[in-house]
């Protein structure tokens, strides 16, 4: 898997997430403040299954090197990876599963790889949380996501993801270098 670059999350409601002053993972005030993290290759690679390991990915702290969105206590927070005393434990809090259009079309979920049932999920307190998925609409609403890249003019530019392998060369390798608004997880 290559490394895919600078993201924006932003919720259904249409407001960015942010990293508050004490690293929590939060919602925006307003629609046009988010926080850019870094998509990388997830950090516990060596727990997912084959099929899993094309969408597995680690959203990272862009401004502080192996900072790392996890969660702890189903919360989640920005933490630096050096400080943990308990890594094996560390990049499972920090690796999720991205699914694509699992509850709206054109929106994205991220599940965590150690609490397989459970996703991201805005709360109305704006707090950002691991949950249980379930049949209630509302939940399905906070569990979903668009995903937007980031440049450093300050746009936004909305993505679409597809997985394929081999993005180098070959006919999705051809197609990709005229579209400029897409990213392929690629698996090599």
């Amino acid at each position: 898997m290559t490394l895919l670059g600078l993201i924006l999350l932003f919720s259904k409601s249409g407001r960015g997430v942010i990293a508050s002053t004490t690293d929590r993972v939060i919602q925006s005030d307003d629609s046009y403040t988010a926080k850019p993290f870094l998509v990388v290759p997830c950090r516990a690679m060596d727990t997912v299954t084959e099929e899993e390991r094309p969408g597995c990915v680690s959203l990272m702290d862009p401004n502080r090197t192996d900072w790392f969105v996890r969660h702890r206590g189903y919360y989640l927070y920005v933490e630096p990876e050096f400080k943990e005393t308990n890594l094996p434990r560390f990049k499972l809090d920090s690796s999720f599963i991205l699914h694509t259009e699992s509850f709206y079309p054109g929106y994205f979920a991220l599940r965590s790889v150690n609490y397989r049932t459970r996703y991201i999920r805005l709360l109305t307190n704006g707090y950002l949380f691991i949950d249980v998925d379930g049949l209630n609409p509302v939940k399905k609403r906070s569990f979903s996501f668009k995903l937007y890249g980031y440049d450093t003019f300050r746009t936004y530019r909305f993505f679409s993801f597809f997985f394929a392998e081999g993005c180098a060369g070959g006919p999705v390798g051809e197609y990709l270098k005229d579209v400029v608004d897409t990213f392929c997880f690629c698996v090599n």
